[in-house]
């Protein structure tokens, strides 16, 4: 069996990952640490909110933002629209157990550039990233990412495309 991540380097990409589940802050840390990315937690919306307008300001930019939408203090969609307003450009993923009809829409209403359900998976968040890094700081927002899941002919999960 092939690793996963071995094609994906994420070396000098800062994400910042807003989430207050302790075992997903683990997990996913762990999974783009070991390709790479150095990744800074925010256990709540306002936290987020604080660390990327923070960083933006600051000599390191977050590259990316990984939001969970149901957090305390302030939840994902008000984090996501509160950076929007403040006039943060960067890439957000909403990174959601929410996925009934319609929730992924939702998430881009309030902001968000794609989508990833609960529980993740590994090689979708990887190529998510690895595709937003690679245009990163280009202000190149009009490109198609891979941002939803889907089964193909092996049962294998991967990222497909679709217009954001």
């Amino acid at each position: 069996m092939t690793n996963p991540t071995e094609n994906f380097a994420l070396s000098g990409c800062r994400i910042l990952f807003a989430e207050d589940g302790p075992d997903n802050q683990r997990l996913v840390s762990f999974i783009l640490r070991r390709v790479g990315a150095e990744v800074v937690i925010a256990e709540n919306g306002q936290l987020a909110f604080d660390e990327a307008i923070k960083a933006r300001d600051s000599a390191k930019p977050i590259d990316i933002i990984l939001m969970d939408i149901q957090m305390p203090v302030l939840d994902g969609y008000e984090a996501t629209r509160k950076l929007r307003a403040a006039g943060y450009d960067r890439p957000i993923v909403a990174v959601t157990a929410k996925t009934m009809p319609g929730d992924r829409e939702k998430c881009i209403d309030a902001g968000c550039d794609a989508y990833l359900p609960k529980p993740v998976q590994q090689r979708p968040l990887i190529e998510l990233i690895a595709w937003y890094y690679s245009f990163a700081g280009r202000g190149d927002n009009n490109q198609t990412a891979p941002n939803t899941l889907e089964k193909n002919n092996d049962d294998e999960t991967r990222a497909t495309t679709i217009k954001t």
